[in-house]
């Protein structure tokens, strides 16, 4: 197994486990649990485009309603084949759009690879971040560029911001952690 098929497994274990125990998700309102069950789809969702398709994966939007996935890009004419296939192995998905297009001219530009092993540390740090906090890191923004997270956002409280920064400042490939987290103040 590869170091990024372990990655990417590693956080769709996180983000399953995250989203599962989330703090009070039971007791959640409706729209609030559809949230948090869109954003789990759109993560794992994401990691298996990683993992099935690669580097062209970056170039993929991912749109979630309910079980409904909606892939919008445009990619290489073998990730084309690959994407739909990746996109409906993630459990909670019933449905697939396909709504992505190949290059007319059969070019296809790839993002670095360095974009992709930061789009795999943004998904590492999402599920640290749910781990931590709960459906409060839906809030969150969250910037990578190489080693370094820029965190933004308000939270509920100073333990909460803690939380968050030590969980994310201990991850291996992580160097520096910029902290713009904001608690709310009532």
């Amino acid at each position: 197994m590869t170091r990024t098929t372990m990655t990417t497994l590693t956080v769709l274990a996180l983000l399953a486990g995250a989203c599962s125990d989330a703090p009070s998700a039971a007791e959640a309102p409706a729209e609030v649990q559809a949230a948090l069950s869109d954003a789990r789809i759109h993560a794992a969702t994401r990691g298996a485009l990683l993992e099935g398709v690669g580097t062209p994966a970056l170039s993929i939007e991912i749109e979630v309603d309910d079980d409904t996935v909606t892939l919008k890009g445009e990619v290489p004419r073998e990730a084309k084949k690959l994407a739909a296939t990746s996109a409906r192995s993630v459990d909670g998905v019933a449905r697939v759009v396909d709504k992505l297009s190949v290059p007319k001219d059969g070019r296809y530009e790839a993002p670095a690879k360095e974009n992709l092993d930061d789009a795999m540390l943004h998904a590492a740090v999402r599920a640290q971040t749910f781990e931590a906090i709960g459906a409060d890191a839906l809030d969150l923004e969250i910037a990578v560029t190489g080693d370094r997270v820029m965190l933004r956002g308000e939270v509920n409280d100073d333990e909460a911001k803690e939380a968050v920064l030590a969980s994310v400042q201990t991850m291996k490939r992580v160097d520096d952690v910029e902290d713009r987290l904001i608690v709310q103040r009532s």
